[in-house]
């Protein structure tokens, strides 16, 4: 959280060992004794000595310098690390600013104090080690000096090393930035509060599930035995169990003997479809079988000693009610690097959906015995808190997790099972050594979970929090509509149409074009291959990454305050969003949907600052699909100019229906509107005259539509709702129509009143919509085609995002679709009766007089001619007459009634509304 106050208390991630606990938990369970001085126990906390007693830790390539000026400490991170290759997280330790052995003493009650600032806002993690656990802390520096504090106790006394972690941090998703800046810190001070006294209240422990392993073999009754080295995610198969791990899981390797369960991990090879192994071993699960909210689990065990075992003892939840992991939790009861037997630990994992998940640990340090003895691995978890323990030695508590969309106290407050295991290699302890004994055993003697008799825990699931919405940006009132600039002046890009371009340099070189790949920095990062094929850029996207920057194409350059329009042409072939940034003008990132047709995007900028680049990104926002790799991008004749406005012609009066009508002069452009001959409908992957699509048949609560036809009406019975108006589709191709006006015209009709979106696509029309009711009428709009080479017509069935959610099932019916050609006729003005003027009157300005016989016979012939017209016009009036009434009494007598008619007029032109993406000015125009 960003501070904004002068003075804040952390209140983030907690990391805690058997000597530290949080200010925040179990505050009314103990007693604090205040002290009688508070004594700064940190040494030249407040830099009058220089830098004594302080000093930097470097690892993983970070760089920085220490030195002090006016009695404050100033911090220049020169270079941080990105993402640790095998954890894959960021390397927050690559530079720390530390004080080293303070002592502490036990049950005691300590407050932390420090001011800080940096020359950019970034965050940073206060650390304390050398406990048995841990105590981490994230909190956010920004330019002004604030004071941060913070409360810890102790259970046992320590000689601790404080530790300020200023390498790449993530916050909020967003990693540190690279740039080089400086961290000041001053009048940071360590004082004691005074003693604690623990509640000694135990629980009353009830036992509800156990296995002693006094069988002969596993009881699958209890435990299900996990095979491989891996698990799909979608389409993708996640090798290794997502921990690099080497071993491949089999059930020979689980066996019970005499009243244990052995799980053993061997040396021997063993293919799959999926690969080759040089290992084997054991993993065991209650999943389906056994799981429990709340109470205490336990395992007496002894592990194997060896580099590269990882043994755990270990719980996930029966059912992810919060999301993928880690958002719906991972409780870790103790897992152990087999190299180091003197030690074990214990986790949590929370917060957010990988990568923006976190996590709590703390380790437990034997100063008797080792792992390789049997010893006892529990954990005591309760609703707002969870207790690990080695031989019922308290090592570590925690209750400071969270679930980023939920209320406390998800994700912990579900079923979870219990899994216990072997692995080999993987990030905990690394890969196994020439110095590794194989076989390896994990021998169990019992696994028991108990409840606590006396409580009444509320085990429902938790709420969602409530959203709270930001407060809306003030608007700068800037015109960002590319139609109402025109570019004018010389091309600022360099070799925008890649005539010359055949490499590509890195940011800091002094190439044309260059490129970052995050993959260069963390193997999970964006990656792509950029190359030039027939003078148009080609970017092969090799792996999406989760930040829309993580693939960069960019060109330095300087630009003047002032307004810039960039024009370029791109496609992909996987539809999905791109992003383009002015960097460093102080204007917003656009974002714009591209597909496989290229297209030419279009989109202005107001620089108010000075511009570092221009910047494509072709990276994927963690929120956004996953698209299967590798797919291909390309992107040419990219221009950007100086922008003038643009002299606005006058607009062209619209018809007035009051003086005329609009006349089809074309055929109807629609297949089959009637629904006369179509009996099944197409699909994207296999078109049809009319097509149909249904989000819900690609993910769950979407949009979905049972299709028919009766009696020649289209039937769509909403069984779904979803949560936007494409998400139910009815569409057909039309292809290539010639520019010009059209009326569209269908009769709808819904079993519950509602809004229904209908969409020319690719034409330019912004999205028309109609709200339709139980009664069938008839709905038409009158539309500007100017961009006609390959459109579809389109009904949106689905629900606005902040529509009614209707109650389902109901049914929406359309018939009599017809787009077709017309065009406005004025009626003629009728004459005007005028009386002939007497013999010898003078004649009106702009006649001529008749005289005479002749006079006489022309005005006869005229006279008859009229009369002639007149009888004509009134006996096709009066068949026109009879007409309507024959058909009149024919629909009487068919007892059906013809619909009313619902007429709307759309005048929008092909560079209308549709294609704004997001307020922010971008137009998309089909290329030549």
């Amino acid at each position: 959280m960003k501070n904004k106050k002068r003075v804040a208390v952390i209140c983030g991630l907690l990391l805690m060992g058997p000597a530290v606990l949080s200010q925040l938990q179990n505050e009314d369970a103990v007693m604090t004794v205040e002290a009688e001085e508070h004594a700064n126990l940190l040494t030249n906390g407040d830099f009058s000595q220089g830098t004594d007693s302080w000093g930097l830790m470097h690892e993983f390539g970070g760089e920085a310098t220490f030195t002090t000026v006016n009695d404050q400490a100033e911090v220049t991170v020169h270079k941080i690390a990105g993402i640790h290759a095998e954890w894959g997280v960021p390397i927050s330790w690559s530079s720390q600013f530390v004080q080293e052995n303070v002592d502490l003493a036990a049950n005691t009650r300590y407050k932390l104090s420090f001011d800080a600032k940096s020359s950019i806002a970034r965050p940073v993690v206060l650390e304390y080690t050398n406990f048995k656990g841990n105590l981490k802390e994230n909190f956010y520096v920004t330019e002004e000096m604030q004071t941060f504090t913070h409360e810890f106790e102790t259970l046992q006394a320590a000689t601790m090393h404080l530790k300020f972690l200023i390498g790449n941090v993530q916050h909020e998703g967003e990693l540190t930035p690279e740039e080089e800046h400086t961290l000041t810190f001053d009048n940071v001070s360590l004082v004691s509060l005074g003693e604690v006294q623990e509640d000694t209240g135990e629980k009353e422990w009830e036992l509800t599930w156990a296995d002693e392993f006094d069988g002969e073999s596993l009881d699958l009754s209890k435990w299900r035995i996990d095979e491989g080295n891996g698990f799909w995610s979608g389409d993708e198969w996640i090798a290794g169990w997502g921990n690099n791990e080497k071993q491949y899981y089999h059930e020979d390797n689980v066996t019970v003997e005499d009243g244990k369960l052995i799980l053993e991990a061997r040396q021997e090879q063993i293919s799959d479809e999926q690969g080759d192994y040089d290992y084997t071993s054991g993993k065991i699960l209650s999943d389906g079988l056994f799981s429990q909210t709340f109470g205490r689990f336990e395992a007496r065990m002894k592990l194997p000693e060896g580099q590269g075992y990882w043994p755990a003892f270990w719980m996930m939840p029966q059912d992810d009610t919060y999301g993928g992991w880690a958002a719906s939790g991972e409780l870790d009861i103790m897992e152990n690097a087999g190299a180091n037997t003197d030690k074990i630990g214990g986790a949590i994992h929370f917060g957010d959906v990988w990568p923006n998940n976190t996590y709590l640990a703390g380790d437990y340090h034997f100063d008797a015995g080792s792992t390789t003895e049997f010893n006892t691995y529990s954990v005591e978890w309760e609703p707002e808190e969870i207790r690990w323990y080695v031989n019922d030695e308290l090592y570590y508590k925690t209750g400071d997790w969270y679930t980023e969309h939920y209320e406390y106290p998800a994700p912990f407050n579900q079923d979870f099972y219990m899994i216990l295991n072997l692995a080999v290699g993987g990030w905990y302890g690394g890969e196994p050594d020439a110095s590794t004994a194989f076989p390896g055993q994990v021998e169990v003697d019992y696994v028991r979970v108990y409840e606590d008799a006396n409580a009444n825990y509320d085990k429902s699931p938790s709420p969602l929090k409530e959203t709270v919405e930001e407060p809306e940006e003030p608007s700068d009132d800037l015109d960002r509509d590319p139609a109402n600039w025109e570019g004018v002046g010389e091309n600022l890009v360099q070799d925008g149409s890649f005539d010359t371009t055949t490499t590509f340099g890195d940011p800091d070189s002094d190439a044309t074009w260059k490129t970052f790949l995050m993959a260069d920095h963390d193997p999970n990062g964006g990656k792509a291959d950029f190359s030039v094929v027939d003078n148009v850029l080609n970017t092969e996207i090799q792996q999406v990454g989760w930040n829309w920057w993580q693939i960069q194409l960019m060109q330095h350059m300087q630009l003047e305050e002032g307004t810039y329009k960039l024009t370029f042409d791109m496609s992909s072939e996987l539809a999905r969003d791109m992003r383009v940034e002015l960097v460093g003008s102080g204007d917003e990132i656009k974002v714009f949907p591209v597909d496989e047709t290229e297209e030419t995007y279009e989109m202005v900028f107001h620089v108010g600052a000075d511009t570092e680049s221009l910047m494509f990104g072709f990276g994927r926002e963690i929120d956004e699909e996953e698209l299967a790799v590798p797919y291909n991008m390309t992107l040419d004749n990219i221009v950007l100019k100086a922008a003038e406005p643009v002299e606005e012609a006058p607009a062209e009066p619209a018809p007035d229906e009051e003086d005329g009508e609009w006349v089809e002069v074309g055929d109807n452009l629609i297949e089959d509107g009637m629904f006369d001959n179509t009996t099944d409908f197409g699909t994207a992957d296999d078109l049809s005259t009319w097509n149909i699509h249904n989000q819900g048949d690609y993910e769950n609560w979407a949009g979905l539509a049972g299709f028919s036809v009766v009696d020649g009406v289209v039937n769509a019975e909403i069984t779904q709702v979803g949560w936007d108006w494409w998400q139910i589709q009815l569409y057909q191709n039309l292809g290539a129509i010639e520019d010009g006006t059209y009326r569209l015209s269908f009769d709808m009709a819904s079993d519950k009143e509602r809004n229904v979106r209908v969409e020319l696509v690719r034409s330019g029309l912004e999205v028309m919509d109609f709200t339709v009711n139980e009664d069938m009428n008839t709905y038409e709009a009158i539309v500007e085609i100017e961009n006609g080479e390959d459109l579809q017509l389109l009904f949106g069935l689905g629900r606005l995002p902040d529509g009614e959610e209707l109650e389902t099932p109901y049914n929406v019916m359309i018939d009599n679709v017809s787009l077709t050609e017309v065009e406005f006729v004025a009626d003629e003005e009728e004459p005007v009766d005028e009386e002939d003027p007497e013999d010898g009157d003078t004649p009106v300005d702009g006649e001529t007089p008749v005289n005479g016989e002749e006079g006489k016979d022309d005005q006869n012939d005229d006279k008859k001619e009229n009369e002639t017209d007149d009888e004509k016009d009134d006996m096709n009036d009066d068949k026109d007459e009879e007409k309507d009434k024959d058909k009149s009494d024919a629909d009487d007598e068919d007892g059906e009634k013809l619909p009313d008619t619902a007429t709307g007029i759309w005048t929008v032109g092909a560079l209308g509304l549709t294609g704004l993406a997001g307020g922010l000015g971008m137009k998309v125009f089909k290329k030549d």
